[in-house]
């Protein structure tokens, strides 16, 4: 009798153990490259809007005019990335019931887009090129746009540090041994 109820403890140890190198797994290979991956993609989007207030606050509205196609190819060349990245989180976060993967998964999905209804979703940066537009126009001032880009700063930045505690926190959640992930 005590040998079956050691073979039983010995078989729940083994399980445990199984369960947390799954979450450690798990974490090292979709969480960890996701965040890997969105670093850059964020430092980019932060220095594109950097670069749009720097345009935007100096230089004639010729000037001005010029450094709209600077601002839409800087864009242009985050796109692919950008959709890389939500995608893969859109994909994590649809194959994992876990509350905390969600949670970071839809931080990640929600830093590019300004708040609103599913269905009015636009990007920052396509706002941005249409402010612009809407600046050589003379339908918007630069005042205006400016205001729009410190908005838009602050807001990702703060919404990168959200996304970056999400994370550490899942880090630890898939580290703890008592933890699952379903």
């Amino acid at each position: 009798m005590v040998d079956i109820f050691l073979k039983l403890v010995e078989q729940i140890i083994e399980l445990i153990k199984l369960k947390h190198h799954n979450r450690q797994q798990f974490f090292k290979e979709i969480v960890e490259p996701l965040f890997i991956e969105l670093q850059p993609v964020v430092d980019d989007y932060i220095l594109l809007f950097r670069r749009a207030r720097e345009l935007a606050s100096t230089g004639s509205t010729e000037d001005f005019n010029a450094s709209l196609e600077e601002i839409r190819s800087a864009r242009e060349k985050l796109l692919n990335r950008r959709i890389k990245v939500r995608e893969m989180a859109f994909i994590v976060r649809s194959q994992y019931d876990d509350g905390r993967i969600k949670g970071f998964t839809d931080k990640v999905e929600q830093f590019f887009f300004s708040t609103g209804k599913p269905s009015e979703k636009i990007s920052h940066g396509k706002k941005l090129v249409d402010l612009c537009d809407y600046v050589t126009e003379g339908n918007v001032t630069r005042e205006n746009l400016l205001s729009f880009i410190n908005h838009t700063l602050k807001n990702l930045e703060n919404r990168w540090v959200m996304i970056s505690q999400s994370y550490a926190s899942l880090r630890i959640h898939c580290l703890n041994p008592t933890k699952s992930i379903k």
